[in-house]
């Protein structure tokens, strides 16, 4: 995380906006699938 942040804090601002809504943007699909799945698993007869 402090890795992360050194890094950000040597970033120019439009470079850091764009990071950040990349790493937002792979949280959103990762929770996506994993809802995807969940449901699916939760339909899936035992």
């Amino acid at each position: 995380m402090k890795d992360l942040l050194k890094k950000v804090t040597q970033m120019p601002r439009d470079e850091v906006n764009e990071f950040l809504t990349q790493k937002i943007m792979q949280h959103e699909r990762v929770n996506l699938v994993t809802k995807q799945t969940r449901n699916y698993d939760a339909r899936k007869p035992r």
